[in-house]
């Protein structure tokens, strides 16, 4: 479980970073990521209404924070920015492993 103070929850906060943030595209997932203006990184998920249902899209959210975490947990020196994951169309098909692979491609494109 991702603690409160390392999520990103503000509309304030994603539009900036949707405005001013470095993308990186991935099969079923963008990156968006900045610097951060803390001294730790901060997490945020966003995932339209165009993806299933509300029963749907909290299963993937709840897929993708645990990937983030289990990579945070393994890689504790994460860069210390604020990354949003932003969940495009047939993810909800993607199995766990896939998710996860594709989660962890994305961190280790973006630290390059």
């Amino acid at each position: 479980m991702i603690k409160k103070k390392y999520r990103i929850k503000k509309i304030k906060e994603f539009n900036y970073m949707f405005r001013n943030g470095k993308r990186i595209n991935g099969n079923c997932l963008t990156l968006i990521s900045t610097k951060a203006y803390l001294p730790y990184s901060r997490f945020g998920i966003s995932i339209s209404n165009k993806i299933g249902n509300a029963v749907i899209r909290n299963k993937v959210k709840r897929r993708i924070r645990n990937a983030i975490c289990e990579y945070w947990q393994n890689n504790p020196h994460l860069d210390k920015k604020n990354y949003i994951f932003v969940a495009r169309p047939n993810i909800e098909n993607m199995s766990y492993a896939e998710l996860k692979d594709s989660v962890y491609n994305l961190f280790r494109r973006v630290q390059i």
